[in-house]
């Protein structure tokens, strides 16, 4: 009888200690409201326990702070640049999501191509108009701007393509774009001049946001085309600048999620 006393005690010391804590996170929980998705603090924490980085700058943690309750996402990579080094998009292909993986240097198409065969893999640059231009190739840092290049590099010719007719040929017809991240050092503002908001509105936006080869922030080029298009700055992190989609009720409140949880990670 004392050994059953003493058990239902103990149940109700541990209950009445987990009651005040799950409050707690019902109220810190209030910011991360999404339209028709019912918002789970553990679903959060369950995925940060087991969750693995690719990233260079915990890119993919961010985006998944802010995308956490998506199973089965879509996302498009301008500058995919490799399917597992530095990638921001690999932890969520691994979790069930497909996408677009855009990287213009020759040999990288085959690359995504047997680690992706799911996704959609294509050698391009992304620029404002259709046409061609000169990729000077220097791994990660490889570029079409000159000025940017280092000495005696290789160079190749290659075709350019818009954002907003790769969304139309290749995002499947009803699909939602939850981010699109953009490393195409020091071409951002063609990238941008070259999407369509209306049609194809990613929720987020991951842009490296610094001259190339430097911490010199250049995002004063190009940010205005996203505050024009109804996009708000919520972090910066590493060399990466990320923007929300304001015409999303509550997804800007979701900043809130990575100054309270990446501290844990």
């Amino acid at each position: 009888m004392d050994d059953n006393n003493n058990r239902i005690c103990s149940q109700i010391i541990l209950l009445l200690l987990i009651i005040p804590f799950d409050i707690y996170l019902l109220k810190r929980s209030y910011f991360s409201k999404w339209p028709n998705t019912p918002y789970k603090t553990f679903n959060i924490r369950k995925g940060l326990y087991n969750f693995k980085s690719f990233s260079e700058y915990y890119e993919d943690l961010i985006l998944y702070l802010l995308l956490f309750d998506i199973e089965k996402g879509f996302y498009i990579d301008v500058g995919a640049y490799d399917p597992v080094n530095v990638s921001v998009t690999k932890v969520f292909y691994l979790k069930g999501w497909r996408g677009i993986n855009i990287e213009p240097q020759p040999g990288k198409k085959e690359i995504f191509q047997k680690d992706r065969p799911n996704d959609i893999n294509l050698q391009l640059a992304v620029g404002k108009e259709k046409g061609n231009i000169t990729l000077y190739i220097d791994g990660q840092c490889s570029t079409t701007k000159k000025k940017y290049s280092k000495k005696n590099v290789n160079k190749t010719f290659i075709e350019v393509d818009t954002l907003s007719n790769i969304c139309e040929t290749y995002v499947p017809k009803g699909t939602e774009i939850d981010f699109c991240k953009i490393d195409v050092e020091g071409r951002e503002k063609s990238v941008l001049l070259g999407a369509n908001f209306v049609n194809y509105r990613p929720k987020i936006f991951c842009i490296e946001s610094t001259v190339p080869l430097s911490f010199r922030p250049n995002y004063y080029l190009w940010e205005n085309i996203l505050i024009k298009n109804n996009y708000t700055f919520i972090y910066s992190r590493g060399v990466n600048r990320f923007y929300v989609d304001n015409l999303i009720p509550g997804l800007v409140e979701r900043k809130n999620n990575i100054y309270n949880y990446i501290k844990y990670f």
